[in-house]
C-alpha cells in the first residue's frame, strides 16, 4: 500500500498548518468547507482577509483573494499579499507584484 496522499488530503493539511500559524498570529479563522476559490477567511477587529492556500506561487491565486499563502515541502508557510497594507498584518509578508 502507498503511503502518498491524494491531493485533497494535502491540501487540508496545508490549510490546517496556515490556519494554526494564523492564529498564532492573533487571527480568528474560518474555514470553507463546501469549495470555492477562498480556503479560509482570517479577521481582526476592522479585518477581514481571504486566503488561498497553494504549495507553489500561482499569481492566478491572488484573483478574488488578498493573500497566498504558500506551503513549502518542509512545511514552511509563506505568504504573499495583493498590497503593502495587508502585507504588514502578517509576520514574514511579501507583496505579490
Amino acid at each position: 500500500m502507498s503511503h502518498q496522499r491524494c491531493p485533497a488530503t494535502k491540501g487540508t493539511i496545508h490549510e490546517f498548518l496556515v490556519a494554526v500559524d494564523a492564529l498564532r498570529q492573533g487571527f480568528r479563522v474560518y474555514r470553507n468547507i463546501s469549495g470555492g476559490p477562498v480556503d479560509l477567511i482570517l479577521t481582526k477587529p476592522g479585518l477581514m482577509l481571504r486566503v488561498q492556500v497553494k504549495t507553489q506561487p500561482q499569481r492566478s491565486a491572488l484573483r478574488g483573494n488578498d493573500v497566498l499563502a504558500i506551503v513549502t515541502k518542509d512545511g514552511r508557510i509563506r505568504y504573499r499579499a495583493r498590497t503593502r497594507r495587508v502585507a504588514r498584518k502578517f509576520e514574514n509578508c511579501t507583496v505579490l507584484y
